[in-house]
């Protein structure tokens, strides 16, 4: 750009010398009123020319600086989305422990496990929201969003252990109190929708993995709730200490449960106002 600006400069010298020059022979070789006259209108010509090199100057000076801008901004992103695979498959894992840990009824993570996102996973994210252009920033402003409400959540669940033997036996609710019958079944569900809600985050998260690579990520809400509702039928009694494989979608209320979320009646998320809506 430097050697750009000085090609310019030394262009502008040539030119004012060469108009000086022919302005000089002109007036030299005419005299009275042709040479006023003529004066006149070179004034007028000269200070047009002038007015018009510097508009050109600012102009060229202004697209310098948006060139400049965009290859910081395009660097920067680039930067920012070199590591982006690593931090998507880290929320993919907080995720999976996250609901996993529903499942048990376990508030806390197990020992080795991915339970939080780091302040360097966070500003990873808050470089490629601040340098991508959409769809892509709206997947991970979403990302941040549903991420920060269910941490602030998390402490005001009220989880069983789904695979406990008294939580899947038919008589662990009491028929002859419908009320209290009642309060159980709405607490599982509430169980089921936090568990829903961290498998939207991770197929959300997911869904930025073509970006991360290069390409292009715009997946609809239809195949988003697709992607979380595959990762809630395989759940099982599988963890980090116990490799049983026990499905939670034998649960007759689970699998009801699996069925309003693929009818688009119970899938959860955050938008881009902090409101919870349905996903479809």
């Amino acid at each position: 750009m430097k050697n750009r600006l000085t090609a310019q400069l030394l262009l502008g010298i040539a030119l004012g010398f060469g108009l000086s020059t022919v302005i000089y022979v002109v007036l030299d070789l005419t005299t009275g009123i042709v040479q006023s006259i003529i004066s006149e209108q070179i004034t007028s010509i000269v200070m047009l020319i002038a007015a018009g090199m510097a508009l050109y100057g600012i102009f060229t000076q202004i697209q310098s600086n948006i060139n400049t801008s965009e290859k910081n901004r395009a660097a920067k992103l680039e930067a920012a989305k070199s590591v982006l695979p690593i931090v998507l498959s880290n929320i993919s894992q907080i995720c999976e422990e996250r609901y996993i840990a529903i499942a048990h009824g376990r508030k806390g993570p197990e020992i080795g496990s991915r339970w939080e996102m780091t302040d360097t996973e966070l500003s990873t994210l808050k470089e490629c929201i601040e340098f991508s252009g959409d769809p892509e920033k709206k997947l991970m402003l979403r990302i941040c969003r549903i991420y920060q409400v269910l941490i602030f959540r998390w402490n005001d669940l009220k989880l069983e252990d789904l695979f406990s033997a008294e939580s899947l036996s038919q008589n662990n609710t009491n028929h002859s109190e419908p009320n209290l019958r009642l309060v159980r079944i709405q607490k599982r569900k509430r169980q089921f929708h936090a568990m829903g809600s961290w498998a939207v985050l991770q197929a959300t998260a997911a869904s930025l993995f073509n970006y991360s690579r290069g390409a292009p990520s715009n997946p609809t809400n239809d195949e988003i709730v697709a992607l979380a509702l595959s990762i809630l039928c395989q759940v099982n009694t599988e963890t980090l200490t116990e490799k049983d494989g026990c499905y939670l979608k034998s649960r007759a209320d689970y699998k009801e449960f699996l069925t309003e979320m693929e009818n688009g009646q119970n899938l959860e998320f955050v938008n881009d106002d902090w409101h919870v809506e349905i996903l479809r």
